[in-house]
Formats: structure tokens, sequence, C-alpha cells
């Protein structure tokens, strides 16, 4: 339980060997970002190579367009893998919840880069995915809203255009821009029944502060949404959680 987050996380092998998988999730969904640590991880994350990732067995593993690699608090090599749906689903499939049959069979994750992978064996998932469920269901409690409303809402807030226009290149700060600094922020924007984004959280970022108030403030200027229905179509107030990467090309 974090203020604005919530993550599961284990450790697999020990010593040197040691892996730590992360899945974080910032409202309820039925995908998580998911990002891993250790010193197995040092051969991954080169920005060139994209990759695949996801859980199994399933019939196919979610693309990973880049790898971002880094470390963790503990100077650890990490990688970043970004979202990735339960059933390793595109975005739009994702929409509708995984049939618990489909769910109850996972037992391993698995990252692939050509000639490198690493398989961790996560055992069955359904206990710690309830866990899960109950924190995110707490969360939005906190943000003053109704968790049952809003996990059968007719229709989640609609962004007006496409959210990759709320943030431009000629926005990337110049002194972080020359420091070749990057960033991932996870946001929230609360809107209103109107459509109208009242405020903005940062939910999680990496240790890049100045991106993290310029994100904020462009998209509350720039996001406008058709607001949440409620099952009975209603217009009812709401949340959006989305995810912004400042990466500098090449």
């Amino acid at each position: 339980y974090a203020e604005d987050s919530c993550r599961l996380g284990r450790t697999f092998g020990d010593k040197d060997q040691a892996v730590t998988l992360l899945l974080d999730q910032f409202a309820p969904s039925d995908s998580f970002v998911i990002s891993l640590a250790g010193k197995p991880l040092t051969p991954f994350g080169v920005s060139t190579i994209s990759g695949s990732a996801g859980f199994g067995p399933t019939p196919k593993m979610a693309k990973v367009e880049r790898i971002i690699r880094g470390t963790n608090a503990d100077g650890q090599p990490a990688i970043l893998l970004g979202q990735i749906d339960i059933l390793n689903r595109e975005k739009e499939e994702a929409d509708v919840s995984p049939p618990a049959s489909q769910v109850s069979v996972i037992d391993t994750f698995v990252v692939a880069q050509p000639r490198r992978s690493i398989t961790l064996k996560i055992g069955k998932m359904k206990g710690a995915l309830a866990a899960l469920r109950t924190c995110t269901d707490d969360l939005v409690k906190l943000w003053g809203l109704d968790p049952s409303q809003q996990g059968h809402l007719a229709k989640k807030p609609e962004p007006i255009g496409e959210p990759s226009d709320w943030l431009k290149s000629r926005d990337y700060p110049t002194k972080s821009l020359r420091a070749g600094a990057q960033a991932v922020i996870n946001f929230r924007l609360m809107v209103d029944v109107t459509g109208k984004p009242t405020s903005c959280k940062i939910q999680v970022a990496t240790q890049s502060p100045e991106f993290s108030a310029l994100t904020c403030n462009l998209i509350l200027q720039r996001a406008k949404f058709r607001p949440a229905l409620a099952s009975t179509g209603e217009p009812v107030s709401s949340y959006y959680v989305n995810s912004v990467r400042w990466i500098i090309d090449g």
C-alpha cells in the first residue's frame, strides 16, 4: 500500500542471482506496470532493441517496444517494461475482464530479447491478485469515489482527441534535454461530471522531479474529456490514469 498506488512484489533466487519482480497498479485494472531488478538483468534493456514479456502459459507474449534500463534505489540493474495485461492482451482487448479460468493457470513470468531471456516461476496468482484488488479499491475510496459504481461504469472518461497531443517534443525542458535526463511518470486526473479535469496527481515517477510539475501543468491545460457515465446513464465524476515517457530519441 502506498499513498496513491499498490504494489505486489517478490524476489526469486538469492545472492548474485536474485531477481525482484514488481507489479504496480495505480487504479483497479487487469494490467500492471512491471519492473524487475537484479544483477541477471544487466544484459537487458539496450534502447534500440525491443523485446517481449508476459505471463504464461499463454498463446503469446506482449511486445515491448522499448525496455528501459536503469538502476533501482539499491543501485542494482533494473528494467522497466511498462504496462502489461494479465493475459498479455492488447490495450483494446484488455477492457474486458479476463476469464477466471485463464487467469487461474498462470504460473510464470517471462522477459525476452534476442539471445537472452529470463523465466520466473511465480506460482498461482489468485490470492495475490485478490489482495491487490482490495488495495486498489481502497485507493478509489480515498479519492472520494464509490469503487462499486466506478467498477460498473457504462463508460469511463474518454479523452477528446489523442492523449499523445497533450505533450509535445517542444515541451522538453531545455536543461534536462542538454543533460540527457529522461523520466517515466504515472499520473492521475480527477474528471468531473462535465468532463473537465479538476486535479492532477503524480502517482509515481523516476527520480527526475523537474518533469513532474511540468507534466501536470501541461495536461491540466490541454486535456479534455467526455465525462464518465454511470450504469444508469447519467454523467458522474471519475478518474483517468495514464503514463508519460519523457524520452530522448537517438
